[in-house]
C-alpha cells in the first residue's frame, strides 16, 4: 500500500530531500493520474492533443449551421478555433462540467452544448473526462493506496479532483508556518509575511543584520549564475542543506554549474525548437510550389536531415550560389553525389530525387493530405534508422523525432478519414506546432547525482531546508484572463461547471509565493536580476517588511569569502591597437606560390595585410550559407543569360524579333533552374521587372555588337599569362573579335554606371587593363577594353571608333599600358616591403606614414570598400571609441 504525497506542482519537480524509500512516492497530478489508471484498469490508447483537435475540428464543422458564434474564425483558422475551444471544453469538464447546459444558456455556452453532442462521441478523453471514469469506479474498487497527503487544501483542487480524492484516504496539510529560529531576522520575516498575508497589518523587522537574509544583485544573469553555482560547488553538503528556486533561465544556471564542475540541477527547458522537431515542418514545407528557397537551404543544412551530409553539404552550396532546380548542372550534380561506381547507386539517386526533385503543389490550393502522409511516415522511417545510434543524446533525438512524425502522420490522416483532401501550408504549420505539445528537453541538461534540491515554480517546494536560494527573482507569469462573461460562467456553473474566479486563484498563487521564504529555517538568499528588470511581487513584500535591508552586488560577493574559492583573477590585458604597420618576426616567409589574379593582386597593393591574411594566412570567414541578394542575383542571371546567347551557334545574324524571342524563351528555364527564389511569393513584380529590364539590356547589347561588325563573341574566357615570374590568371566575360581581327575585352556589370565611368576616366581599371594583357597576343597591340552595364543597358569604353552613337568616355590611348606598368612597380613595391616582413594597414582612421608613398611611376593609392574585407576586427582596436 503506498503512502503518497500529492502536490499541483509537483510533477518533474524536486522540492524535497532525498530519502531511500519504498512506498511512499510524491506525485503530481498527472503521475497520480496515471497511476489510478493504471491501477483499476482504464489504461487507453493515447491520442495526442494534436490528435484531438482535429476530432474537435470535426465536430465543429458538423455543428456549423450559419450561426454558430464560432464560425466566422473556424472559417479563417479551423484548426486554431478547434484548439482554443477544446481547451475550453477540457477545462470546463475538469471543473464539474456534465456536457450539458440549460435551454436558456448564453449562445456561446448553448453552442459549445450542441456540439458535446457529438463530441463526447468521437473526441478523447480529456483530463476530467479521465477523471469522472476514476470516480465511477472508486463506488466499487479500491487502489493500493494507505494515505495521500495533500500539500494544498483540497478545496483548492479542481472540482473533477475533488470528487476522486473524496473517495480516497487524504489527508489535509497543515498551514504554512514559521521555520526559521525565533528570534532571527528570518523569523521576524516569515511572521510579518503570514501576516499580511492574512490581511493583518505586517510588522517591521529590525534584526535582519544577524546573517539570515542575503540579498544580491548581479550586473547579469550570467554573473549571478555563476555565484550560486560557486556557493553550490564549495558547500559540500549542499544537496542536502539547500534548495534552489529557479523560476527562469534555468539552463544558465545548469551551464554554469556544470562550467564549475559541480551537479547539474536539471533545468534544462523543453523546447519545440530542437534539431528533431525542426526536421520535420522543413521537410513538409519544401512541399509548396512556388519552392521556398531559404526552407530548402535550411533543410539541406540541417544537421538531422535524411539526406547523407557530404552530398547535402554539395547541394546547398550549389543552391546558395545558383538557387534552382533543374538544369544541365543540377543533374550532373545529381548523378556525381549518387556515385554511379559504388553499389546502391540507384537507390541513392532515387532517395535524392524523391527529398528534392518530388512533385510541389500551389500553396493557394493546398497541400494534398495523402502526399503529406506518406510523406511523414518516409520522415518517421529515417527517424526510426536512428535508434540504433550509439550517442545518447543523438538516438533520443531521433526517438523522439519519429513520435512526433507519427503523431502527425495519425492526424493528417484522421483529416483525411474525415473527408478532407487538402490543407493549407498555415494550417499545416499549426498542426506541426499541435503536435509538438510543450518540446523536447535537451538530453545533455538531465539531473546529475548530488544536485541540491531545485523548483522552477515556488509552489513545489515541499519541504523546509537550512537554506533557500531564489535565483534571479523577476515578474512571475500572471493568471490568464478568462474568456467568458459573468452570465456565462454562471451558466456554467448550473451546468457543473465550478471555474474558481481570479480573486480565489491569485491568492493561492500569493500564498505559494511565500513557500520558499517560509521554509527556509536558517538563511534565505534572494537574487535579484539586473537593474532595469521587473521584480518579484514577493520583493517589495520583502522590501516593505525590512527597511534598510541592502542589496550587495553579485560581483562583490563572488571575490569574497568561501565564494572566492577556485577563482582566479584574470589581469586585464588590452586589445591590440590599431596600427598602420605589421612586423613579422624573421622565421616568418610571407609567400603566395599559387596563380594570382585580379582579386588577389589588388589587395597585395592596396591593403597588404588584408591580401596577407586571405592568401599566405588562408583565412576563411564563416562558411554560414544563404542566398544571394538582389544585386549579386540578378547579376548573376543577367551575365548567365549573356553566355547562353553567344554559345548559341548564328545568333551574331539574328534579327532583334529572332533575339527577342529567344529571351522570352531562354528566361523561364533560366529563372527555374538559377533563380528560382524570384518566383517566390511577393516577388512577382520583381521578376516581372527584371525580365523587361534584361531584355531590353540584351537586345541594346547585341545591336551594339552588331553595328561594331564583330564577328565573333567569346564567353567567359579563361586567360592565363605570367608577370615577374608568377602565374596570371583570369576570366573575361565577354572577348569580341572586330572587324579588322583586333580583340576587345568587355567586363560586364549589373550595376555602377557611375563609379566604372570613374574607373576609365582616371585609369583605375585594374581588372579590365590585367585582363587586356593576358589576352593580347605576342607582339600584338593592346586590344581596347569597355565596361557594359546591364541594369542600364550602356556601354562604357572610349572606343568610339568601334562602337558608334554612344557616350563618350575620355581615355588616354595608352591608358591599359600605362595601367600595367604602374601595377608592376607598385607589385615590386608591396614584395619588398613582404619579404623584410613589414605589412601595411590601410583603413579609414589610421594615418599614413613616409613608408606609405607609393613609388612615382606606381599606382595611385586608394583605401578599398571595407564591406568586402572580412578582416576588419584583425586589423586592431581603437581604445578611444
Amino acid at each position: 500500500m503506498q503512502k503518497i504525497r500529492l502536490g499541483m506542482a509537483l510533477d518533474g519537480a524536486r522540492g524535497w530531500h532525498l530519502k531511500t524509500q519504498l512506498g511512499e512516492p510524491i506525485y503530481g497530478p498527472l503521475a497520480l493520474l496515471t497511476q489510478l489508471e493504471l491501477q483499476l484498469g482504464l489504461v487507453a490508447a493515447n491520442t495526442s492533443f494534436a490528435g484531438r483537435v482535429v476530432q474537435m475540428r470535426e465536430c465543429l464543422q458538423a455543428a456549423k449551421s450559419g450561426s454558430r458564434f464560432y464560425e466566422a474564425s473556424f472559417n479563417l483558422d479551423e484548426l486554431g478555433t478547434a484548439a482554443t475551444l477544446l481547451e475550453w471544453r477540457d477545462a470546463w469538464y475538469e471543473q464539474g462540467w456534465t456536457g450539458n447546459c440549460a435551454a436558456d444558456a448564453p449562445p456561446r455556452i448553448a453552442d459549445l452544448g450542441f456540439v458535446e453532442g457529438s463530441a463526447k462521441l468521437k473526441v478523447a478523453l480529456g483530463i476530467g473526462q479521465r477523471l469522472t471514469a476514476i470516480e465511477t469506479l472508486l463506488s466499487h474498487r479500491r487502489p493500493q493506496i494507505a494515505s495521500i497527503k495533500l500539500e494544498e487544501p483540497l478545496a483548492a483542487w479542481p472540482k473533477r479532483w475533488q470528487d476522486v480524492l473524496s473517495r480516497l484516504p487524504i489527508v489535509e496539510p497543515q498551514a504554512l508556518v514559521p521555520c526559521a529560529k525565533k528570534g532571527s531576522g528570518l523569523h521576524g520575516l516569515q511572521v510579518a509575511l503570514l501576516a499580511a498575508q492574512n490581511g493583518l497589518s505586517m510588522p517591521l523587522v529590525d534584526n535582519w543584520a544577524d546573517g539570515s537574509i542575503l540579498v544580491l544583485r548581479a550586473e547579469s544573469a550570467l554573473a549571478s549564475s555563476q555565484w550560486v553555482a560557486n556557493k553550490l560547488v564549495n558547500d559540500p553538503a549542499a544537496a542536502d542543506r539547500i534548495a534552489i528556486v529557479a523560476e527562469q533561465h534555468g539552463t544558465l544556471l545548469d551551464a554554469a554549474l556544470e562550467g564549475a564542475g559541480g551537479a547539474r540541477l536539471g533545468l534544462g527547458q523543453a523546447s519545440t525548437f530542437r534539431p528533431a522537431f525542426q526536421l520535420v515542418p522543413l521537410a513538409l514545407r519544401v512541399l509548396t510550389d512556388p519552392v521556398d528557397f531559404g526552407i530548402l537551404l535550411q533543410f539541406l543544412t540541417h544537421p538531422i536531415c535524411p539526406i547523407p551530409g557530404s552530398s547535402r553539404r554539395q547541394l546547398a552550396q550549389r543552391l546558395a550560389g545558383t538557387p534552382g532546380i533543374g538544369g544541365e548542372s543540377w543533374e550532373q550534380l545529381l548523378l556525381e553525389l549518387a556515385n554511379a561506381e559504388e553499389p546502391g547507386y540507384e537507390a541513392r539517386l532515387a532517395e535524392l530525387r524523391y527529398w528534392l526533385e518530388h512533385p510541389r503543389y500551389p500553396r493557394e490550393a493546398g497541400l494534398p493530405l495523402s502526399v503529406l502522409v506518406e510523406r511523414t511516415s518516409r520522415i518517421a522511417q529515417f527517424f526510426d534508422s536512428g535508434a540504433s545510434n550509439p550517442d545518447l543524446s543523438r538516438r533520443a533525438a531521433m526517438m523522439t523525432g519519429r513520435e512526433l512524425a507519427l503523431s502527425l502522420e495519425v492526424t493528417l490522416q484522421a483529416l483525411l478519414t474525415q473527408g478532407s483532401e487538402t490543407i493549407s501550408a498555415p494550417a499545416l504549420d499549426k498542426l506541426v506546432v499541435q503536435s509538438m505539445g510543450s518540446g523536447l528537453s535537451n538530453p545533455h541538461q538531465f539531473a546529475q547525482a548530488g544536485a541540491a534540491a531545485t523548483v522552477s515554480t515556488p509552489a513545489a517546494l515541499i519541504e523546509p531546508f537550512t537554506e533557500v536560494v531564489w535565483w534571479h527573482l523577476t515578474v512571475p507569469g500572471g493568471i490568464p484572463k478568462r474568456p467568458w462573461s459573468k452570465g456565462e460562467l454562471l451558466a456554467l456553473r448550473k451546468a457543473g461547471a465550478l471555474l474558481p474566479d481570479n480573486t480565489l486563484l491569485t491568492e493561492s498563487q500569493a500564498l505559494a509565493w511565500l513557500r520558499p521564504i517560509m521554509l527556509a529555517q536558517e538563511k534565505l538568499t534572494l537574487v535579484l536580476p539586473p537593474e532595469g528588470e521587473e521584480l518579484h511581487p514577493v520583493w517589495w513584500l520583502v522590501k516593505n517588511a525590512l527597511p534598510g535591508l541592502p542589496v550587495e552586488t553579485v560581483e562583490n560577493a563572488l571575490s569574497q569569502g568561501v565564494n572566492a574559492k577556485g577563482l582566479t583573477r584574470v589581469v586585464h590585458k588590452a586589445l591590440p591597437a590599431l596600427r598602420r604597420w605589421w612586423s613579422m618576426p624573421e622565421d616568418v616567409n610571407i609567400e603566395w606560390d599559387k596563380a594570382y589574379s585580379y582579386s588577389s593582386l589588388e589587395p597585395l597593393v592596396f591593403n597588404p595585410y588584408q591580401w596577407v591574411l586571405q592568401y599566405p594566412a588562408q583565412l576563411r570567414g564563416s562558411s554560414l550559407l544563404s542566398l544571394p541578394d538582389e544585386f549579386t542575383l540578378m547579376g548573376t542571371l543577367a551575365h548567365r543569360l549573356v553566355e547562353l546567347l553567344y554559345k548559341t551557334d548564328g545568333c551574331l545574324a539574328w534579327t532583334p524579333s529572332q533575339l527577342e524571342t529567344w529571351i522570352d524563351k531562354a528566361f523561364s528555364p533560366l529563372i527555374s533552374e538559377e533563380g528560382a527564389v524570384l518566383l517566390m511569393p511577393g516577388r512577382q513584380a520583381e521578376l516581372l521587372s527584371f525580365q523587361t529590364r534584361l531584355r531590353e539590356s540584351v537586345l541594346r547589347l547585341h545591336s551594339l555588337v552588331q553595328e561594331a561588325g564583330v564577328t565573333s563573341v567569346k564567353p567567359e574566357v579563361a586567360l592565363e599569362g605570367s608577370a615577374r615570374h608568377r602565374e596570371l590568371k583570369g576570366s573575361a566575360d565577354l572577348i569580341l573579335v572586330l572587324a579588322d581581327g583586333k580583340d576587345f575585352v568587355l567586363d560586364m556589370k549589373w550595376a555602377g554606371n557611375k563609379k566604372y565611368r570613374s574607373k576609365l576616366e582616371d585609369h583605375s581599371h585594374l581588372q579590365l587593363a590585367l585582363y587586356a594583357k593576358l589576352q593580347m597576343k605576342t607582339g600584338a597591340a593592346w586590344p581596347q577594353v569597355g565596361y557594359y552595364i546591364l541594369k542600364d543597358a550602356e556601354l562604357l569604353t572610349p572606343a568610339l571608333d568601334v562602337f558608334k552613337g554612344i557616350k563618350a568616355v575620355a581615355m588616354e590611348p595608352n591608358a591599359n599600358a600605362a595601367l600595367w606598368a604602374q601595377l608592376l612597380q607598385s607589385w615590386h613595391w608591396r614584395a619588398e616591403q613582404l619579404g623584410k616582413g613589414q605589412v601595411e594597414v590601410i583603413l579609414d582612421g589610421i594615418e599614413p606614414t613616409d613608408e606609405s608613398a607609393t613609388p612615382p611611376k606606381g599606382l595611385t593609392s586608394q583605401t578599398l570598400d571595407s564591406s568586402y574585407n572580412p578582416f576588419v576586427n584583425l586589423a586592431g582596436w581603437d581604445s578611444s571609441k
